[in-house]
């Protein structure tokens, strides 16, 4: 059989260009993912309305119950990984060979050190930090409210041990040692500089939250 003659006036390969080609296969459904389309657009900018878009007047109770939940779990998220930062700083100073000393209460009694209560008005240990800082990896209750806190228990161990001690002494001697180990590791884990930026993102958080409980949360610019 003969190839069909091209039409003349129409490019090649364009619709009709060649006489008797077959029509043009429709990949099944074509038309009804057509028709399909106009009905998911549509509905697709309904549903948006309903999930995300504040209706006039403001956010929807659910809306607001869902951006509060969020802040405050997006919070506690930032906070755990500070504390955790806090205890690996601990547990860096505990391994420390010079150490051991710090790890519990004195026991002034024990080591017959009876003027050691009236000197160290307020006795501080590894063990009490950590305790206060809700376990030795911060899961638990703490009592600490800001990582500041549990840095200047740390440094009252070692002033506790400067203010008993004597210099040359060897539990003097340990920690010095013990406390300049401890800045250098505070330090490098720059936890003050990430809750110095922890404390900006409370701040507006805290803004939004207090919007959110007056009711202004979510409302358009002219309502």
């Amino acid at each position: 059989a003969r190839a069909p003659r091209a039409v003349r006036g129409l490019p090649a390969g364009a619709p009709g260009s060649t006489a008797g080609a077959a029509a043009p296969r429709m990949r099944p459904g074509a038309v009804a993912g057509r028709a399909g389309g106009k009905a998911r657009v549509g509905g697709r900018g309904r549903a948006g309305a309903a999930r995300g878009t504040p209706a006039k007047g403001g956010a929807s109770p659910m809306g607001k119950a869902a951006r509060k939940a969020k802040i405050c779990k997006d919070r506690a998220k930032r906070m755990q990984a500070l504390w955790g930062q806090c205890a690996t700083v601990v547990k860096q100073v505990k391994v420390n060979k010079y150490s051991w000393p710090f790890h519990k209460p004195v026991d002034w009694k024990a080591l017959n050190l009876p003027d050691y209560p009236t000197i160290v008005k307020t006795p501080m240990d590894l063990q009490t930090v950590t305790d206060k800082l809700g376990g030795v990896d911060a899961k638990g209750d703490r009592t600490y409210q800001t990582p500041l806190e549990m840095r200047d228990d740390m440094r009252m161990i070692f002033d506790n041990c400067r203010l008993y001690n004597q210099p040359g002494q060897d539990v003097r001697i340990m920690g010095d040692m013990l406390s300049d180990h401890f800045e250098k590791r505070w330090q490098n884990s720059n936890i003050e500089g990430k809750w110095l930026m922890e404390c900006e993102i409370q701040k507006y958080e805290d803004e939004e939250l207090a919007q959110i409980e007056a009711g202004k949360w979510g409302r358009s610019a002219g309502g």
